[in-house]
């Protein structure tokens, strides 16, 4: 085999090793710092199920891109309660930037 794909494919196999690391570090912080843990009841802000409860399944991270600056923040999944108070179907997320938008600026609208 050629030696310069034998390096690339070397190099490959070390990015993806970053990858996984960078994505356990990142999974770690998100967890972290965010306000809300995985099976927390919270009510839900400013989308269409405003007023309804959610239990949050899942806090995870998102890479967000401002103005061509890269910062990662929190994003959390939950599910959306029934009016008789299970579990429905319907899913509802946020991330950190839309929970701290609706929060300074009270808008409760759909962002």
């Amino acid at each position: 085999m050629n030696e310069k794909i034998v390096d690339v494919n070397f190099l490959e196999e070390k990015i993806s090793e970053m990858k996984i690391k960078r994505d356990n570090i990142l999974s770690q912080w998100a967890k972290e710092v965010c306000p809300h843990k995985v099976g927390d009841v919270v009510a839900v802000e400013g989308y269409s199920h405003k007023g309804k409860f959610c239990k949050i399944k899942t806090v995870s991270y998102k890479k967000d891109i401002f103005g061509g600056c890269v910062e990662y923040v929190w994003k959390v999944y939950g599910v959306v309660f029934k009016v008789d108070g299970s579990l429905g179907k319907q899913y509802v997320d946020w991330t950190q930037a839309q929970a701290e938008y609706t929060n300074k600026n009270k808008t409760g609208k759909r962002l």
